[in-house]
């Protein structure tokens, strides 16, 4: 290694958006049992820490009226009184008196009357702040629309399973097949001293202060799967439902130009525009060997069966075979199961996909 160069560390490998978030985390003044004094404060509980109080501080801390507040944990009422906020103790939760609580007896609160799993610090916190957080760690103005998708599937996506391990949730019923050791929950758990670590107030506050940054940097990079990634390629679905008449009379087949998720939004746009089952086929471009791909769509999420299959009578045949077969020039294959089909060209491609309706 060159005198100029260094050893890189995990936390080089982290997009700029993630350590953007860490760092915030990172910078946080953590105290225990005691509000500075000239200072303002975020209380949560001392002891063991967990990734719902790692991360409803770490949001909260996004916010500009909290973004310059110290972290202060105890289990000390009368400190609790002296902090602006309170997360994951105190017994009490209460919007108005900023009291985010959810082990009091009587607490049965969901993110909404279709969630049954039973809020965390997390969940109480992203219910009431989350569009303001998305809003501006974001920095975007995003239409009411927009933004409430992307707060509820932030919840359905990641807040929600911390809701469900820190309320003792299973995700799933029925006998596991595998153990599961390497939920962020788990990892925030990990973070504690251990029993034979020499353990000290500032060991376990440093150790607090790395639970949040690995929790602000899993919340940066669900953001940024929605935002930059998502919700661009919904974008681009939704204008091909908008010209699917237009590819063909029976608008059964989608048409993109280039790569996307489409598969993330196809069934909840079809839902949205009461044309459940409608859509058939899927031909898209795939840049890396510049072919056309048709792809047969699955009666819904949940199931391995195609609506219809791709040329049903060509089945697994290739190239010069199958061209000749179908009588469409270009093709390079059929899958045998029917589902997926590719050809040199886009209109090969569109033809492959007619035939089969």
């Amino acid at each position: 290694m060159s005198s100029n160069q260094r050893a890189l560390t995990l936390y080089d490998l982290f997009p700029v958006y993630t350590k953007n978030a860490m760092t915030t985390a990172l910078d946080a003044e953590v105290f225990l049992d005691t509000v500075p004094e000239g200072k303002k404060a975020i209380g949560t509980h001392s002891g063991m820490f967990h990734s719902d109080e790692a991360l409803s501080v770490s949001l909260l801390r996004l916010l500009p009226e909290y973004h310059n507040h110290v972290v202060v944990r105890t289990r000390n009422p009368d400190v609790l009184k002296e902090c602006d906020i309170v997360v994951d103790v105190g017994g009490s939760y209460d919007f108005n008196t900023k009291h985010f609580d959810h082990h009091q007896k009587g607490f049965f609160e969901t993110f909404d009357e279709k969630h049954k799993t039973k809020l965390s610090s997390a969940g109480l916190v992203w219910k009431h702040f989350g569009k303001a957080i998305l809003q501006h760690y974001c920095n975007k103005s995003f239409d009411d629309a927009v933004l409430r998708s992307l707060w509820m599937k932030m919840y359905d996506g990641f807040v929600e399973e911390i809701d469900g391990v820190d309320n003792g949730v299973d995700a799933y019923t029925g006998e596991r097949n595998y153990a599961v050791s390497t939920t962020v929950s788990k990892r925030v758990s990990r973070l504690y001293p251990a029993w034979n670590e020499p353990y000290s107030a500032d060991v376990e506050l440093e150790r607090f202060r790395m639970a949040m940054a690995l929790m602000s940097g899993e919340f940066a990079e669900h953001v940024h799967e929605l935002v930059d990634v998502l919700l661009p390629a919904q974008t681009i679905v939704e204008k091909a439902f908008d010209e699917a008449s237009k590819v063909d009379p029976s608008g059964s087949i989608l048409l993109f130009e280039q790569s996307c998720n489409y598969m993330e939004f196809l069934y909840d746009i079809e839902k949205e525009r009461n044309m459940e089952g409608k859509i058939k086929f899927v031909v898209s471009f795939n840049d890396k060997d510049n072919s056309w791909r048709v792809r047969g769509i699955n009666v819904s999420r949940d199931s391995f069966a195609l609506r219809q299959r791709i040329l049903p009578d060509c089945l697994g045949m290739r190239d010069e075979e199958l061209s000749k077969a179908s009588g469409i020039d270009g093709c390079v294959f059929v899958h045998i199961s029917g589902f997926l089909a590719i050809n040199k060209t886009k209109e090969g491609a569109l033809e492959m996909a007619r035939k089969s309706l």
